[in-house]
């Protein structure tokens, strides 16, 4: 799909100087460090769909239309400007890992794809289209047609050119994880093929699919089709261009996170049962399949299965107990745990280190191991409404709940809940209720350090707060927007951006302080990525233009925290 036009909603004006300092002696010394990273060109529109920020959040880089004219486009990267376009492909431009960036774009309405990478002309084709980079950033591939032929361009060079490339699935051309290989699937007349760093497999399908490398990019796996007649068809695995068994049907690949091992479950031609192979051998023979998964030290293997009219969870040839059926499946960060739900309809439980939990629920989620991997928790539905789990433990049922957190520590939970006949959402931590009712209560987020949490909470519809350990910060301000808190390293400063709806001023906060700057706005989700403990940076816009800006922060050191969880 190209795309000609959309548009864009920020903004107002702002007074603006390359260096901020707060005027008043009693007000903390911030520093603003604002640099601009381009205007809009007059007469152009951004296309808010394209607008995207490099990883260290420090360039940015969109697609833009003439307002009067909508087949003239442009790609802007920070204050550069692209030759004009008559249009630009849908999801372009790109950024990589290390902060280079691409795109596809077309000079008229029957013209040539033209590829840029880094602005610099990378191939002009009849069409281009599925542009990745690789993980690290150095390398990138993409599709190309010309004429009736097709190729796969790597770093900037065609690799043979095909009857097809199947694009079928998005991961039918890709990098491995350490960039160094890269594998697609083509069609070379009638027969489908995996070529792998220039050199087509041996073996030939009708179709290939599920292309995917192990963790440490040593095997490349895939599914391969046989044949097929009517509905029936025949499927293989290939593992490092070796053929496996034939199946009628073969489901998602799973690689061990050590690479070791490759799971899958199929379907058996003759006996229409279920096989669940590993590495190329038949474990077992069932009914029914649930995909295998393992821990994430690689050391134990589950997976459920179906016979008669229970299904039942293996661990490492350990089987449990029958249930109607098994949903969903968890190992422990650490893998000496795991639990899963299990039941039927309207009559769940909850399975952990093969204890069945007596309680039953009308339905179970929301799971998670703590971090340390020595506590769980869980959302429950029963007849009167919700309630979190905690190690096995209940609390107390409310008409609603939200989703429950574990401090980085493990030693803390924290979730909101909605009371019946009592209005608005309140915070529970650690099993208690704290602080105010609120209309709205946004995530909650903790230091790293676990020592401080904080929370965006709405007090009335045009009126929002921060809380921060108990304590109610910009309560004077009647902010109608507070984004989410963003804690420093060391946890001694939590940072967020706030503003007027109406007016469309933006400020940032930190700490409870408004800094002196006023913005026209900041993007959806635009992160606060902190250098370290007393600097950070976001970026942030202004009028006239839209002109985008670097805005980089020091916090001074006399405003740290001073409150903990001790003050909730």
């Amino acid at each position: 799909m190209i795309m000609k036009k959309v548009f864009i909603g920020i903004i107002v004006s702002l007074t603006l100087a390359v260096s901020v300092f707060a005027e008043s002696a009693e007000k903390p010394q911030f520093k603003e460090t604002v640099t601009s990273l381009g205007n809009v060109p007059d007469n152009f529109e951004a296309i808010p769909a394209s607008v995207k920020m490099s990883p260290n959040l420090r360039h940015i880089t969109y697609a833009a239309f003439e307002k009067t004219n909508h087949t003239r486009n442009i790609i802007r990267w920070d204050d550069r400007t692209s030759p004009v376009y008559y249009a630009i492909r849908s999801g372009f431009p790109k950024f990589s890992a290390d902060d280079r960036h691409a795109y596809i774009a077309y000079k008229d309405k029957k013209g040539k794809a033209s590829i840029v990478v880094d602005w610099e002309l990378d191939g002009k084709f009849d069409n281009a289209g599925n542009f990745l980079f690789s993980p690290d950033g150095k390398r990138y591939a993409y599709h190309a047609v010309e004429g009736d032929k097709q190729s796969v361009v790597i770093d900037g060079k065609p690799d043979k050119w095909y009857t097809g490339i199947v694009m079928n699935d998005e991961d039918n051309i890709l990098f491995s994880p350490d960039s160094q290989h890269i594998a697609y699937v083509a069609f070379d007349g009638k027969a489908c093929k995996v070529v792998q760093d220039g050199n087509a497999h041996e073996h030939n399908f009708q179709l290939i699919k599920d292309l995917k490398f192990s963790p440490d990019s040593k095997k490349l796996a895939y599914k391969g089709r046989i044949e097929k007649k009517g509905i029936k068809e025949k499927w293989c695995v290939v593992v490092n261009g070796k053929k496996q068994s034939d199946y009628a049907l073969i489901f998602d690949l799973v690689f061990s996170p050590d690479s070791k091992h490759l799971a899958y479950s199929a379907v058996k031609e003759k006996e229409r049962k279920m096989a669940l192979v590993l590495d190329g051998e038949e474990v077992d023979v069932h009914d029914r399949y649930g995909m295998p998964t393992f821990s994430p030290d690689s050391k134990k293997l589950a997976y459920s299965f179906k016979e008669d009219k229970n299904f039942y969870v293996v661990i490492n040839s350990e089987k449990g107990p029958g249930f109607p059926m098994i949903y969903k499946f968890f190992f422990s960060p650490d893998s000496s745990r795991y639990a899963y739900i299990a039941g039927k309809e309207r009559h769940w439980q909850c399975v952990v280190d093969d204890q069945i939990q007596s309680s039953v629920y009308e339905g179970i989620e929301a799971f998670k191991f703590s971090r340390d991997s020595s506590r769980y928790m869980y959302g429950a539905i029963t007849d009167d409404g919700g309630k979190i789990v905690v190690d096995g433990n209940p609390h107390e049922t409310y008409l609603s709940v939200g989703e429950p957190i574990f401090s980085p520590d493990s030693k803390h939970t924290v979730y909101r809940a909605r009371r019946k006949k009592v209005a608005g959402w309140v915070t529970v931590f650690d099993g208690d209720r704290k602080g105010n009712y609120y209309p709205a209560i946004g995530k909650h987020f903790f230091s790293k350090d676990s020592k401080h949490l904080a929370y965006s909470a709405m007090i009335d519809f045009d009126k929002n707060i921060m809380v921060v350990d108990g304590e109610r910060q910009c309560e004077d301000k009647k902010f109608t927007i507070i984004d989410d808190p963003y804690f420093s390293p060391d946890g001694n400063y939590v940072a967020h951006t706030a503003g007027y709806g109406k007016t469309k001023e933006f400020f940032l906060v930190v700490n409870g302080h408004v800094l002196p700057t006023t913005y026209s706005g900041f993007y959806p989700d635009t992160p606060i990525v902190f250098e370290d403990d007393n600097h950070f940076r976001i970026i942030g816009v202004r009028l006239p233009g839209p002109e985008f800006l670097l805005i980089e922060v020091e916090i001074p050191e006399n405003i740290k925290l001073e409150t903990d969880l001790s003050d909730l």
